[in-house]
């Protein structure tokens, strides 16, 4: 328990504020032009052997790409902040800085961070899913429903 609450400590001190809050519901057409700011969570990758995985519990891994160029993230046990630019497809993020708790053996926090941060471009699929891709591999995201 001391633990937990020490890391949640930390996080706070290291972040400033709590963050991972939902700034709006939307589904995004497939050929919009910038990111919008819903909290949006991991539901498959792709790495670079072409190997697919799904997530069982896609709430562990989310992403929030703030209107001011600040994104924030749910890395399972760990949180993490940085910054990006994206426009037009094209997307380019921060090295993040990160808590770094041991997380779960089933975890894929080590994939999720390593994949965001070589993604290098994003696009929209017909279902509204976020898809960041890099020459690692493929993210597959979706808002986060009720988020509003």
């Amino acid at each position: 328990m001391c633990h937990l609450l020490r890391a949640a400590l930390l996080a706070l001190l290291l972040f400033g504020r709590p963050f991972l809050s939902p700034a709006q519901e939307a589904t995004p057409p497939p050929d919009a032009s910038a990111i919008p700011p819903v909290v949006w969570e991991l539901v498959a990758y792709t790495d670079s052997g072409g190997e697919p995985v799904t997530i069982d519990e896609p709430a562990r891994y989310t992403l929030q790409f703030l209107p001011e160029g600040e994104l924030v993230a749910l890395l399972d046990c760990n949180r993490g902040r940085g910054t990006y630019v994206a426009a037009d497809g094209m997307l380019t993020i921060s090295p993040m800085a990160s808590t770094r708790a041991a997380c779960p053996p089933d975890s894929h926090d080590t994939d999720f961070q390593r994949l965001l941060s070589t993604a290098t471009r994003f696009a929209f699929d017909a279902d509204g899913c976020l898809l960041l891709s890099g020459d690692q591999g493929e993210l597959r995201l979706r808002p986060v429903a009720g988020a509003a």
